[in-house]
């Protein structure tokens, strides 16, 4: 990232907000999915300043100076940073998804690949730029994005020779992933991919017990 964008400092401070945001990902899919009755007792309370703190480091990379300077090759890290930002604020809150914040951040992800070679970024950053279709997709749920991320994402998955939902999981899973992407909530979503992909009978999704249309909303304005 930071041979390609020529912004190391920038580059290293979002690989490192990528990696923390990694490991609270898979603390919560720990808490929330272990069969460990270790684990039964443990809740995810005491990330919230945590998740907080991501936020914070997120919306620095979208509105670093550098994001500015209107070079293609730096759509990365505002790329990054909105689809960021949909996955702590859906996955990690359990943010409604029918609030408009994630469908703006949403918006903000579509506009931003209309101004790049998709197909080149995907050469440069190939689990990276399938996730930040799928977070787009997620973000979007119930809008006409929902159906144009799905799109996208399978003819990215096309290009990269995969096919289905659960080989799109083994790949993004090699940058981040959580079970919960694949929800009662997302099955729109992954039902449009399925559709684009030609697949229809791919779709399937788990029940994961929590009322994220119902829980509370907090965010961090910009």
């Amino acid at each position: 990232m930071s041979n390609l964008t020529g912004f190391h400092d920038l580059s290293s401070e979002t690989i490192s907000t990528y990696w923390d945001l990694r490991t609270l990902t898979s603390l919560k899919d720990t808490i929330c999915f272990s069969n460990d009755p270790s684990h039964e007792e443990t809740n995810f309370e005491p990330s919230a300043h945590m998740i907080e703190h991501l936020e914070r480091r997120a919306l620095s990379i979208i509105q670093s100076p550098a994001v500015h300077l209107f070079s293609s090759e730096l759509a990365v890290f505002p790329l990054f940073g909105n689809a960021a930002l949909i996955h702590i604020i859906i996955f990690m809150r359990e943010s409604p998804r029918r609030l408009p914040f994630a469908r703006i951040l949403s918006n903000r992800i579509r506009d931003c690949l209309q101004t790049i070679d998709l197909h080149l970024f995907q050469i440069q950053y190939p689990e990276l730029m399938l996730w930040v279709l799928v977070m787009g997709g997620l973000g979007g749920a119930g809008t006409e994005n929902q159906s144009w991320f799905a799109g996208l994402l399978a003819e990215a998955a096309r290009v990269a020779g995969v096919c289905g939902r659960r080989e799109v999981e083994m790949c993004v899973g090699e940058w981040l992933w959580t079970r919960l992407y694949a929800d009662e909530v997302s099955a729109g979503f992954w039902g449009d991919f399925a559709v684009c992909q030609g697949v229809e009978g791919d779709v399937d999704v788990f029940r994961s017990g929590n009322a994220a249309e119902d829980a509370p909303f907090e965010f961090v304005a910009y």
